[in-house]
């Protein structure tokens, strides 16, 4: 679909000549700019002349794609970019779903900051090194085995290289200003490589073979962490992460979480460890900044809820398929707005109506041994404007005010 276009492109010939209300850069056009533009891959040439308005057998004229700002040229079988150095003008150009091999041409287009290569057949990344102006670069689904050649990119702010086969982050020097990373569904084992950004924000490492938190370097601006389905069998951290305030490590191998040191991340507020074999959950406990706990289906020690116990900031709890059967420990939690119990093992949920529930918090019950005689309750729940999913959803709460999911 070529619907990401900005600009009247079929009066492209009058903005360049005349500027129609655009300011027209008066440096010389690129060799082979100047006229009609070489346009060898038929794919490309039909996207362009869409775009630009032509016809079908309409040459296309330099002057013409030297204006538009914007690209989007995704999923027409492109394999060859030559001519595109003619778009000197354009600042954000969408490429994804084709079969690029060569990403050359692009250093010749000095104003772009938004690169967009998902899907492709790329192999290097490195012909980018250098370039002044480009701050995002999204590279999924490719065949880049390496980025030690890909170095130099002081504006760029968001890499996303999911989906290759990386087995380490190498290179990516002179990347000072980067704020967003993702590795995801790689082959990348360990994360020291993240000292080399001084002012990244948040790192996605899910499905990757990632063994160890012990690899994480000190970070003094990294707040977010995502490690889901990865490899995990050693949860320490051993290094200072003050503002690390998200870390979430579902579905992978670890057995204790006494290594999360609270002295090295005292900002932790949410922690995702559903599908982990905890052994025990009692460090939970060490964490009273916490906010959002995910601990379902984590084995017996799920069971045990009684870490809750001072945690004053809890609001969200997702501890499904626990073997839970005492609801005890939560009536001191001041303000749930989450509660996900299902598919537990409780057979009395009375203490249900004794737990501080925000207006339209959402409670999750079903699957329960006791869940037939649990109509009174829920029915109480109801009437206090807390959403029971599969159960009711209060004209209150309609629409839902903490999330689109709260009443299904």
């Amino acid at each position: 679909m070529l619907t990401r276009m900005q600009g009247c492109f079929a009066l492209a010939t009058c903005l360049s000549l005349f500027g129609c209300g655009t300011t027209v850069d008066a440096s010389p056009a690129p060799e082979g700019c100047d006229g009609t533009v070489e346009v060898p891959d038929p794919a490309l040439a039909a996207g362009l002349r869409e775009l630009l308005g032509l016809d079908a057998d309409e040459p296309i004229r330099g002057a013409a794609l030297a204006v538009p700002e914007s690209l989007s040229l995704d999923n027409l079988g492109i394999e060859n970019l030559s001519g595109l150095e003619c778009a000197t003008s354009v600042e954000q150009l969408f490429l994804e779903g084709n079969r690029i091999e060569d990403i050359s041409i692009l250093t010749r287009l000095p104003r772009l900051y938004n690169l967009h290569l998902d899907a492709n057949r790329i192999v290097s990344l490195g012909a980018l090194s250098g370039h002044q102006a480009l701050m995002t670069l999204t590279a999924r689904d490719n065949l880049v085995s390496s980025t030690s050649d890909l170095n130099d990119l002081p504006e760029l702010q968001n890499l996303i290289l999911s989906g290759n086969p990386l087995e380490a982050l190498e290179g990516l020097d002179g990347l000072d200003a980067l704020f967003h990373l993702s590795v995801e569904r790689t082959l990348v084992a360990e994360l020291s490589s993240l000292s080399k950004f001084p002012d990244l924000n948040n790192a996605y490492f899910t499905q990757t073979k990632v063994t160890s938190l012990a690899t994480l370097p000190g970070h003094h601006s990294l707040t977010a962490l995502h490690l889901e389905r990865a490899e995990v069998e050693d949860a320490r951290i051993v290094a200072s992460l003050p503002f690390l305030e998200v870390l979430m490590l579902s579905d992978n191998r670890i057995a204790s979480i006494a290594g999360i040191d609270p002295a090295n991340v005292p900002r932790l507020n949410s922690l995702g460890l559903a599908g982990n074999p905890l052994t025990d959950t009692s460090p939970l406990a060490n964490h009273p900044q916490l906010m959002m706990v995910q601990i379902g289906d984590i084995g017996p020690s799920g069971a045990d809820l009684s870490w809750v116990t001072g945690l004053t900031n809890l609001m969200w709890i997702e501890a499904s398929s626990d073997s839970i059967t005492d609801l005890s420990p939560l009536v001191g939690v001041p303000r749930v707005h989450t509660l996900d119990l299902s598919n537990n093992l409780i057979e009395d949920a009375s203490l249900l109506n004794d737990i501080e529930l925000d207006r339209c918090a959402r409670v999750s019950i079903a699957g329960n041994p006791g869940e037939s005689s649990f109509g009174d309750v829920l029915d109480a729940l109801c009437a206090r404007n807390i959403v029971v999913t599969g159960y009711c959803l209060p004209a209150a709460c309609d629409p839902c005010e903490h999330g689109a999911h709260c009443g299904e």
